[in-house]
């Protein structure tokens, strides 16, 4: 971002004699100063030599590329990744998987900001989890049908369903079971990462199958690293786009396939 410009530079440099080092040319990585920014970015969105751009940073610059340009885009994900309580779920997981997926700051990119519980989930239990996101400085919002039990958390809007936090904020609602639950996530959430805490097998394996996220994380915090074990290399972010690419972004994101189909005769 133009708020980095002198670490990127540095960063720019050491990628620079590590390309060096192997035998790159050196302009395999550029970097756009501020002043180039918009004349570039016009320019990057438009020359048909380009081959992909993947965007990442807030959804409003993600979703303004994704708009203009007219080269392919492989748009990534951030924020709005939903949490389904389900009745068996333990307080001491979901407390673990909200909690997790929020370290990650400053790149918190898969942190739960919704937390949809199921009616047979104890009041008392949610009313924990509320004063243990409180101590860990967090707000918290519920929807209309949580309010009476939870007199002290701010109510929350419809936008808020469909709109990222990005910061330490959690919004609470309440839902009649695992279909209702994947119903709202299908509708409101980012679609590349979302979360069921359950100790029911087949509840979760139900919700796997509901839930059209990219990635659905079970009984376990969906926070995001650089270089997860369970993708190919370093991770450039996760995308929910259906086709050419779904889930984290990877070396395979950057590659095609050409076949070569040769007669015998």
């Amino acid at each position: 971002s133009n708020e980095a410009g002198q670490t990127n530079q540095v960063i720019l440099q050491a990628l620079h004699q590590a390309i060096d080092q192997v035998g790159l040319p050196v302009h395999c990585i550029l970097s756009l100063t501020e002043e180039q920014g918009d004349v570039a970015r016009s320019w990057l969105l438009q020359d048909p030599g380009i081959d992909l751009i993947i965007p990442y940073g807030r959804p409003g610059l993600v979703q303004q590329v994704v708009r203009q340009a007219g080269v392919p885009v492989l748009p990534t994900a951030m924020g709005n990744c939903y949490l389904y309580w389900s009745a068996s779920g333990q307080l001491d997981t979901v407390t673990q998987m909200v909690l997790d997926s929020h370290r990650g700051e400053p790149d918190a990119v898969n942190a739960i900001e919704k937390v949809l519980v199921h009616r047979g989930c104890s009041p008392s239990a949610l009313a924990q989890l509320c004063h243990t996101l409180w101590d860990q400085d967090f707000e918290v919002l519920a929807d209309e049908a949580l309010l009476a039990d939870l007199p002290s958390v701010k109510p929350m809007t419809t936008a808020d369903w469909g709109r990222p936090f990005l910061s330490k904020t959690v919004a609470f609602g309440l839902v009649e079971n695992v279909q209702s639950a994947a119903a709202l996530i299908n509708r409101y959430s980012s679609g590349h990462a979302n979360a069921i805490a359950t100790e029911a097998y087949a509840e979760g394996s139900r919700f796997t199958q509901l839930a059209t996220s990219a990635v659905v994380y079970v009984n376990t915090s969906p926070r995001f690293v650089r270089n997860p074990a369970q993708a190919a290399a370093i991770a450039l972010g996760m995308t929910a786009q259906r086709g050419r690419c779904s889930g984290f972004v990877g070396l395979s994101a950057l590659l095609t396939t050409q076949h070569i189909l040769q007669s015998l005769e």
